[in-house]
């Protein structure tokens, strides 16, 4: 987990049954030295899965608090990985993924006034986070409220 996570569990979907067929939020993953998961606390979080047939796994990985729910800012972006027929019956590791931060831009997952809030929402506590905001705030200039 590379930053905010919003408190929330970290998920995997993907285009098998296995990932959720692609309902989000159903398939956790963990930390805890448990389902695969190597070491616990380390904020690497994982899970084993077993595939009985060789192609390609769609996934994503989402931290929403509804399942079957698309919310909030998680990260949709697909990644694919190629199990091939001689990976069938061994432990085979897709590259590490880098998760938790939040990706501020206007994408088909944020399509309407409620996505565009919420990356609107979240760019305002980035950038009253930023050092210079703090400068410019403590000259008295007015701040607009976004909220």
């Amino acid at each position: 987990m590379a930053g905010d996570t919003g408190g929330r569990q970290p998920f995997v979907v993907g285009n098998q049954p296995q990932l959720g067929s692609f309902a989000p939020n159903r398939i956790e993953l963990y930390d805890d030295g448990s389902h695969g998961d190597q070491r616990a606390g380390d904020r690497v979080y994982s899970r084993t899965f077993a595939f009985a047939m060789p192609g390609v796994l769609t996934y994503a990985f989402t931290n929403g608090a509804t399942p079957d729910s698309w919310t909030g800012l998680e990260n949709y972006r697909l990644r694919a990985f190629d199990v091939r027929a001689g990976d069938l019956g061994r432990l085979v590791a897709p590259p590490v993924a880098e998760f938790g931060h939040r990706a501020l831009r206007s994408d088909a997952s944020h399509p309407d006034e409620t996505g565009h809030r919420a990356i609107a929402d979240a760019l305002v506590d980035v950038v009253r986070e930023l050092p210079s905001f703090a400068t410019f705030a403590a000259r008295g200039a007015p701040v607009a409220a976004v909220r």
